[in-house]
């Protein structure tokens, strides 16, 4: 998100896969997107600390929660 090809490795793949899990389990982005800019949508994705997904999905194991906490992490 921060434009900058150097630091593309794994964990960009993991953060991606953090984002498709959330939205599975929980039906919804980590960030809400939604009507925002390119920009403030980025710099969402940068700083905003996305809610724990037990937040819009109760059903949610503990285990299944911390393992996408960490694939979000920035």
């Amino acid at each position: 998100a921060r434009g900058d090809a150097e630091r593309i490795d794994a964990r960009s793949d993991i953060y991606s896969l953090g984002v498709i899990g959330y939205a599975m389990v929980s039906g919804r982005l980590p960030v809400n997107l939604r009507g925002k800019p390119v920009y403030d949508a980025l710099t969402a994705i940068l700083t905003v600390k996305p809610p724990p997904v037990r937040t819009h999905a109760p059903e949610c194991g503990a285990t299944l929660e911390l393992v996408l906490s960490r694939a979000l992490h920035k």
